[in-house]
């Protein structure tokens, strides 16, 4: 009898989401079979809505003005809620939902009656409060970021009135309204879920259309008045990504999850890769037609495509955005003939080929990261980083299952689709399954939103060598961000430098310099940090010595205080000369911003 009561919980369904009551109850809730269980209690009255971060952490806004309006932390486990801030609102916050940056996107209801509500940033950090514009209506009660971008509201209407019902804000705080459908007081919050599809809650849960506005109960009366819901596994524009197949089939695919839903077609077949703007809506298909290759746009909300531009390439590998907007993509060359690297301008709609790969290559799947930084898988050798001329280096051999398409997310994590979803350590090239999902023959796969890491920066005059050779410092073959937690990946590399010598890297964490030294320039305001000593390179050409390190393993062997998250980190190579007048060589310098 035990065992099988221990078989039936253990098939029950876990809660998917959270709901807060206007009385301040935090309850776990199954959406699936609308029934909810209390947390606790936050401790405080006249809360109106709900938000969670990123991280997981949720947040709720308590108080109508002129009585204190206070910024509060939830306890997942307790409910309990904690003072973060006191906010300067005159009014009360009826929507809230974290954006792209950090912050929280307010709507603020004013205490003077026909104001229209308005749309409001708060800095997560400073806890400063600026205005984005107003509404025009009154009577919004929840507020949305959809994965791909959209910041979706509900228009209950006020006084007894109907609203617009699902409105979409611009970035002017303007709701315009999705369709004709009304709104009602049944919705007073909205979430996204697992699958990126919109939900409401008011006493019922709803599916709520995108596109037609339209919702539909999904549960019975819960007994209860929720104004904030948050789903436990929910897509968000981090951990979202679009996928295309070659039938044109689009889904929705959630790399916290695994799990995927189809939302639509693109309305052709042969497509062979997926890419999208990192800081715009847009997103890029290429497909295969007579020879010959053609770019579509394709709507994140629907899957629908529309044919753009065609282009005189064909059989294409794999394809990617670069953080500066630009879509490159890797043709098969054919038999023993190489694998080619095109750019392609989608303004100017031309195609420029960049470089060429070793004809030992055979690429099956392409991204880029953060700073642009850019990955292939080879199905026979696995991982490569490779450059724009072409020129690659192998990272990892990843064995296991082939992979269609791979994709890197926000924060520079490395994904592949295959059978199923992997995550993938970009050092070692071990691969980690997310989820259970079985996935289709993914043709391309990117995600939603990248994070734009400042970019590598080079600075200071080197100083030129005792055989007239002039020094290069760069971070060329790097496939990771300089980074506090990846281990791996970011090589700083000088070449142009004496052979066979030795030499070491030094860094500073306190701006730049450019103050004369040993001949040269000391481009790094000290105090100055060694790493180990090394020898450069003995190749045949006089200017060919060359050496590198990885820093992020470096940081990851040598723990330094001084390297934080947003620390600028300032690198120069000496090298032993001896037939030069100071014996020394100094290379000119790189400057980055540590990462995660």
């Amino acid at each position: 009898m035990l065992s099988a009561l221990l078989v039936a919980l253990s098939l029950a369904p876990t809660p998917d989401a959270i709901g807060l009551t206007s009385g301040g109850d935090l309850y776990s809730i199954r959406t699936t079979l609308g029934t909810t269980q209390l947390v606790g209690n936050l401790g405080f009255s006249n809360v109106f809505a709900m938000a969670s971060a990123e991280d997981g952490s949720l947040w709720t806004i308590s108080g109508v003005a002129p009585s204190p309006v206070r910024l509060l932390s939830i306890d997942r486990t307790t409910g309990d809620g904690t003072v973060a801030a006191t906010l300067p609102i005159n009014g009360s916050v009826r929507g809230m939902a974290f954006d792209f940056d950090g912050s929280l996107k307010l709507i603020v209801r004013s205490t003077s009656l026909g104001v229209a509500d308005t749309l409001v940033r708060l800095d997560m950090e400073s806890f400063n409060l600026s205005t984005v514009g107003s509404t025009t209506v009154r009577g919004i009660e929840g507020l949305c970021l959809a994965p791909e971008g959209t910041l979706y509201a509900w228009d209950a209407g006020i006084g007894g009135l109907s609203g617009l019902g699902l409105v979409q804000l611009r970035s002017d705080g303007v709701a315009i309204d999705v369709s004709g459908v009304i709104g009602d007081t049944q919705i007073q919050s909205l979430g996204i879920n697992e699958f990126g599809d919109l939900r409401g809650i008011g006493r019922q849960v709803f599916n709520v259309d995108r596109i037609s506005g339209v919702k539909s109960s999904l549960t019975a009366d819960l007994g209860l008045d929720f104004i904030g819901l948050e789903f436990v596994d929910g897509m968000t524009h981090l951990n979202g990504a679009l996928a295309i197949e070659a039938d044109g089939t689009v889904s929705r695919v959630n790399s916290l999850t695994g799990a995927t839903r189809v939302i639509g077609n693109a309305g052709a077949t042969g497509f062979v890769g997926l890419a999208s703007r990192s800081q715009g809506a847009e997103y890029w298909a290429a497909r295969e037609s007579a020879g010959a290759t053609e770019f579509w746009r394709i709507d994140p909300r629907t899957g629908v495509g529309s044919f753009f531009f065609p282009a005189a390439i064909s059989a294409i590998r794999g394809m990617y955005m670069l953080s500066s907007g630009v879509m490159e993509v890797i043709s098969d060359g054919g038999g023993s003939n190489s694998d080619r690297l095109h750019s392609i301008n989608v303004v100017a709609q031309t195609v420029t080929q960049q470089g060429l790969f070793s004809p030992s290559l055979s690429i099956g799947a392409a991204s880029a990261g953060p700073l642009s930084l850019r990955i292939a898988w080879d199905t026979q050798l696995g991982l490569l980083s490779f450059v724009a001329g072409g020129q690659h280096s192998i990272i990892a051999q990843s064995a296991g299952t082939p992979l269609n398409a791979i994709a890197h997310d926000a924060f520079g994590r490395l994904f592949g689709a295959g059978d199923h979803l992997y995550r993938i350590n970009i050092p070692t090239g071990a691969r980690t399954q997310v989820g259970l999902t079985p996935l289709s023959d993914f043709a391309g796969f990117t995600f939603f939103r990248n994070l734009v890491f400042p970019q590598v920066q080079t600075y200071c005059t080197a100083q030129t060598t005792s055989s007239g050779c002039t020094p290069f410092i760069s971070q060329l073959f790097s496939y990771n961000v300089p980074s506090l937690s990846a281990g791996a990946g970011f090589n700083v590399r000088v070449s142009n430098v004496p052979r066979d010598k030795p030499g070491l890297f030094f860094y500073g964490v306190n701006g730049r310099s450019a103050s004369p030294f040993l001949g040269g320039f000391l481009c790094v305001q000290p105090p100055l940090r060694r790493t180990p000593l090394r020898t450069t390179t003995n190749p045949a050409a006089p200017c060919g010595g060359f050496m590198s390190m990885d820093f992020n393993a470096h940081v990851a062997s040598s723990f330094d205080p001084a390297l934080e998250v947003g620390t600028t980190v300032g690198v120069q190579a000496w090298i032993r000369d001896p037939d030069a007048p100071s014996t020394t060589n100094l290379s000119g310098a790189i400057e980055f911003v540590m990462c995660p």
